[in-house]
């Protein structure tokens, strides 16, 4: 019995570890995170972010709201997949949006910062382009890098 215990008090010692050894590494991450390049007033961030979906509408569509792509797979303005819509819809808790508002410039303008809400948090605007265009880890994957330049190419030229 008493091996029992010392076992089970091992056990408990080595869990605790690991999720203690589990938060260090978050607040770290808190604490040693990129410098942010963005704008700090919320007002001035709200206006960069309309131009910013300006430069990323430029880029995917020209501005075309009837825009098809990737083989039928992306829509409108911005290019948006099912899977990125129904990633919406699950962020917001309900089927909110349907596929046919990837036609609609409004809505896809919504999406895209409901998108942006939750994934690109204190990012910078060229590693919002990234995550844009590869996904919620696109920032970290080098095939965006040239998509992400021309995005703030034109948001400069905007």
């Amino acid at each position: 019995m008493n091996k029992e215990i010392i076992a089970m008090k091992i056990f408990f010692v080595l869990i605790m570890t690991f999720i203690l050894a589990g938060f260090s590494y978050l607040i770290v991450c808190k604490i040693v995170k990129p410098i942010n390049v963005q704008p700090e007033s919320t007002q001035a961030r709200s206006v960069d972010i309309e131009l910013f979906i300006d430069a990323l509408e430029v880029k995917e569509s020209n501005r075309d709201t009837a825009a098809i792509g990737d083989n039928g797979r992306a829509v409108g303005c911005l290019q948006i997949w099912k899977i990125m819509l129904r990633d919406v819809n699950r962020i917001l808790g309900y089927d909110h949006y349907l596929y046919s508002d990837r036609l609609s410039r409004e809505k896809s303008r919504e999406m895209c910062k409901i998108y942006f809400s939750h994934y690109c948090k204190d990012m910078s605007w060229h590693d919002m382009a990234r995550c844009w265009n590869s996904g919620p880890t696109g920032y970290k994957k080098e095939c965006s890098i040239g998509y992400a330049n021309d995005v703030i190419d034109i948001m400069k030229g905007l």
